[in-house]
């Protein structure tokens, strides 16, 4: 014991029940001083393990808003544009639906995961939920529109569109 603690070889030691005190006191003074050691370097991965996963969050969240701009300009009608046809407008719905749905997913799963608004700044989700009022107009639009007017399905589709949009408002709510 002596020679593990580095404890050393003295004139003076302990004897009877003093080796076994000593022995307790000596260990445990190792083995807080490793538990100080792995608190200051855990605290510091932390730091740098909470700076890595809010820039991959803001990341991943301006492609989120970025595809909402790319689908929002689909949906706007313009003169270079033709007005789109009903299997068109049928395929951007879904394609809305499934950006809609990635966006709740990941957001259910960071929300329900970690401090997810916590750990990023506002902007982020800010320019989201403005893709979405944006966006949720020219939806519900297209189909009231006459396309939309003959095809159940195109309704449906938008419809639901619409309320993983609202899941995502009440998730950030």
């Amino acid at each position: 014991m002596v020679t593990f603690t580095s404890l050393g070889y003295g004139d003076f030691y302990p004897v009877g029940w003093g080796k076994l005190v000593s022995d307790i006191e000596v260990t445990g003074g190792l083995v807080f001083l490793g538990d100080l050691i792995a608190k200051l370097a855990s605290t510091r991965q932390n730091y740098y393990l909470a700076h890595l996963y809010a820039s991959e969050a803001q990341k991943r969240l301006r492609e989120f808003a970025a595809d909402l701009g790319r689908i929002r300009l689909r949906y706007q009608p313009s003169p270079e544009v033709p007005p789109l046809k009903t299997g068109g407008l049928k395929r951007l719905h879904l394609e809305a639906e499934v950006l809609a749905m990635r966006i709740r997913n990941y957001l259910a799963h960071e929300v329900t995961n970690g401090d997810f608004f916590g750990e990023i700044p506002k902007a982020p989700m800010a320019r989201i939920l403005h893709g979405y009022s944006a966006i949720a107009p020219l939806i519900a639009d297209a189909a009231n529109g006459p396309d939309s007017l003959r095809s159940q399905k195109q309704r449906c589709i938008a419809v639901r569109v619409l309320g993983w949009m609202g899941e995502v408002a009440s998730v950030v709510r």
